[in-house]
Formats: C-alpha cells, sequence, structure tokens
C-alpha cells in the first residue's frame, strides 16, 4: 500500500525535456506545489510524500511542460 515514505523513483527517458511527477485527488489537475521534476536523461528518487502523496491522492500526474515529444518509465511495484 502507497504511504507517505513510500520510495518512489521517477526516470525521464527524454532527451531534451524535463517532466513533472506530482500526485493529485482529480485527473485534471494542472500543477502542484509538491512535485518532482526530472531533467532530460536523469532520474529521481524521493518519497511519495515529497511528490505531493497523501491519503486521497489518487492519480500520478506526469506533465511535460515543453513542446517536443518526451518519454518516461512507470514501473508500479503495488498498487492498492
Amino acid at each position: 500500500m502507497l504511504g507517505a515514505n513510500t520510495n518512489c523513483s521517477f526516470a525521464n527517458k527524454s532527451n531534451s525535456n524535463e517532466l513533472q511527477f506530482f500526485f493529485s485527488a482529480n485527473a485534471s489537475a494542472a500543477d502542484s506545489l509538491a512535485k518532482a521534476t526530472v531533467l532530460a536523461n536523469e532520474s529521481l528518487d524521493t518519497t511519495a510524500a515529497e511528490v505531493g502523496w497523501a491519503p486521497g491522492m489518487r492519480y500520478l500526474i506526469i506533465k511535460n511542460p515543453g513542446t517536443v515529444t518526451a518519454e518516461f518509465e512507470l514501473v508500479v511495484v503495488e498498487a492498492v
């Protein structure tokens, strides 16, 4: 079960775009104050709480603020 201290790894496979990852209570959220910004060809390890997770946050939003296609990898180890 996902909790505040759950380790999260975010990998940006894009060659040119940064990606932003954050949790949200609704699927249409455009932004969040708590998010992980991952530059092109980099990855980031953090906790779920640091990217905005709290009880009721059911969606992981991946935001591409750039103008070109970006690639990312999402691996879900366990979802409840």
